[in-house]
Parts: structure tokens; sequence; C-alpha cells
């Protein structure tokens, strides 16, 4: 499967650009699709790391799932980003 989320903030010590140089003030066309998309993948694993805001670093209160779609795979916490 493909990984998505290849930002050094997911990963770190890989050269991966940041995910801050796709911030934006406005919402994208198709945002809150992808975002639903992403929340509602195939659940494959749950991990028992406490996953952390990536930007402030404070905890988030959920668990950190590894999600997929047959052809990619993600953690659920790129959509909380």
């Amino acid at each position: 499967m493909i990984f998505v989320g290849k930002y050094k903030e997911f990963n770190p010590g890989k050269d991966y650009p940041s995910v801050r140089n796709f911030f934006s003030s406005e919402k994208y066309n198709g945002q809150d699709k992808i975002a639903y998309y992403l929340r509602h993948g195939k659940k494959d694993l749950v991990s028992s790391q406490i996953p952390k805001d990536v930007i402030s670093g404070e905890t988030i209160k959920m668990e950190k799932i590894g999600m997929n779609d047959g052809v990619y795979t993600w953690f659920n916490t790129l959509a909380y980003s």
C-alpha cells in the first residue's frame, strides 16, 4: 500500500516537506470531503502510542489508529491535523 502522510512532523528524521507548507487561512475545495474520507477508512491497527498534535505538541485525546482504503494507508491523526 502507499503511505499517505509523508510530512516531517509525522516522520522525524525523514526528508519530507513540512505540513506547515500546506496551511491556508481559507478552506480549499474538497477539504471537508477529504477529512471525512480519512476519518472513515478501514481500521488496520491501534497503536499504544499517545498521539500528539504535530504543531502544538499537545496530547490529542484519541487513539492512534492505522487506516486504509485498500490502496492507501494512513494514521487517523492525519485527519486531525
